[in-house]
């Protein structure tokens, strides 16, 4: 067994990944901050030219309309026109003074005679306008000289719209050029990050690989003790802390098979007492079971009760002979129906009979009142799902009640929902308490009585799953309610 050195400070992984690779992000971030402030002052030239072309054609159109609404003004003499001009006249100045500040060339004086030659134009306009109703002549001549502005200005619009196009077609060539660049740098970087890749990619995995390798190598070796693992844990820092857990594990590697070993037999030991347990355990309920059956034996109840039912009839005992002929027919319907599948008229049939046996026990002491819709359908119910819910009314809820005591059982049809519901004006129970009772699943000692809510709710569960439910309603002195409600799936 070869006993590992202290950690030395070894590069990981993870240093010799970002390492690398922090060479690779900072070109690839070079190039991109490149391109952008190229393409940007480029984009930006191309974008003002374009500006200035508009402002441009936008100039010489407010000259044109202040010219026509001036010499309209002059024929006719509206007001409205002069207005036109004066607001035109405006927009012309300002569309020059605009196209003067954006030039930053050798063309910039062209710009500054452009503003010079407007101001000219507009102080012919003005004079034309202060000797329009003197002398003729003298009117002529300032009409000739604002007419001569004008042509002179108009003139100037090939000039300027060539040199607009000769810039944008520059402007143009230099973002062809630059995309040329960033084109040949592209590839260049991108062969260079496929090369670097390749490269990386190769020498990473023989740094993992080969002393994973070596690992499962030496791993077969461990149990035995005869490993190496020193030429390994010197690749790197993460290797290193890997071997040093191995030699560490494989100190305790004999220990555990020999404990596991212990802690094996002495489980089966356990399992064959444990076995033994069981089988005595399942005799014992097999015998119980056997034993229970041979007292209550079916058959030899039902023709006891017959006996007494014939023997009744022969007395002339009416009441007698009627109620042992109830209580067979809820016998014969409690055994044949127990865990099978009835339908809901059987129910009521055999509810029926249970409140006739029920008036007769407790001699008017409890009001049975039984409720049905007529449009009740016929549906299939697990048998015996209606009787321990009267049964829990008459035995838990009415217990301490002396007289006056009601159990209402329903059966009503409501938007496609089957309803079944038994309540009681007894003693009720506590909101807590019953909410305890149904999360416990009646397991405590003191719900045991309780056990044939907890047997319905469940067979319902089980017989409909998702499609029906059952809730419980109670508050103290107030009785208590009981509800199954089944919902049906129309075709």
């Amino acid at each position: 067994m070869n006993k590992m050195k202290k950690i030395s400070k070894k590069s990981s992984f993870r240093k010799k990944f970002f390492r690398l690779n922090a060479i690779l992000i900072i070109v690839v971030v070079g190039f991109i901050t490149l391109y952008y402030v190229l393409n940007q002052t480029t984009n930006n030239m191309y974008t003002k030219t374009i500006q200035m072309y508009d402002d441009l054609s936008e100039f010489y159109n407010s000259l044109q309309q202040s010219h026509n609404s001036l010499k309209s003004y002059l024929y006719t003499d509206n007001e409205a026109d002069l207005d036109t001009y004066n607001t035109h006249i405006k927009a012309t100045k300002d569309y020059a003074k605009k196209l003067e500040k954006q030039t930053d060339s050798d063309f910039y004086w062209r710009f500054v005679l452009l503003n010079n030659m407007v101001e000219s134009y507009q102080g012919a306009a003005q004079g034309t306008i202060d000797v329009r109703g003197n002398n003729q002549g003298e009117y002529l001549t300032y009409y000739n000289n604002f007419l001569k502005q004008y042509e002179l200005i108009n003139k100037t619009s090939s000039t300027y719209y060539e040199y607009l196009t000769t810039q944008m077609k520059m402007d143009r060539g230099n973002i062809a050029d630059n995309e040329k660049f960033v084109l040949t740098v592209s590839i260049i970087i991108a062969l260079l990050a496929i090369g670097w890749i390749i490269f990386y990619s190769i020498r990473t995995v023989k740094s993992i690989t080969d002393p994973i390798y070596s690992l499962l190598k030496n791993i077969k070796q461990i149990r035995n003790g005869d490993y190496d693992l020193s030429e390994i844990s010197n690749t790197s820092s993460e290797m290193e802390v890997l071997c040093n857990a191995l030699d560490d594990m494989a100190v305790d590697v004999k220990q555990n098979v020999v404990n596991e070993k212990e802690k094996s037999e002495l489980r089966n030991r356990l399992l064959e007492k444990e076995n033994e347990s069981l089988k005595k355990d399942e005799l014992l309920a097999q015998s119980e079971l056997k034993l229970l059956q041979n007292q209550i034996n079916p058959h030899f109840l039902f023709n006891t009760l017959n006996m007494i039912y014939k023997t009744s009839c022969a007395e002339d005992a009416t009441l007698t002979s009627s109620m042992v002929s109830k209580t067979c027919d809820l016998l014969r319907y409690g055994l044949d129906k127990l865990n099978k599948t009835s339908s809901l008229y059987s129910e009521i049939d055999a509810i029926k009979n249970y409140i006739y046996i029920q008036d007769l026990r407790f001699n008017k002491r409890i009001n049975f009142e039984l409720v049905i819709d007529d449009n009740l359908p016929n549906i299939q119910v697990p048998g015996l799902i209606v009787q321990p819910l009267v049964e829990n009314a008459v035995k838990h809820g009415l217990q301490e009640v002396i007289d006056d005591g009601e159990v209402i059982i329903r059966f009503e049809y409501k938007n496609q929902h089957v309803l079944i519901s038994v309540s009681d004006n007894g003693k009720g129970i506590d909101t807590d308490a019953l909410e305890k009772i149904l999360l416990n699943d009646f397991s405590e000692q003191e719900h045991r009585a309780s056990l044939g809510l907890y047997n319905v709710l469940q067979r319902v569960k089980m017989f409909y799953g998702k499609k029906a439910e059952v809730s419980f309603n109670s508050y103290p002195d107030c009785g208590f309610e009981a509800i199954i409600d089944i919902y049906l799936e129309v075709d």
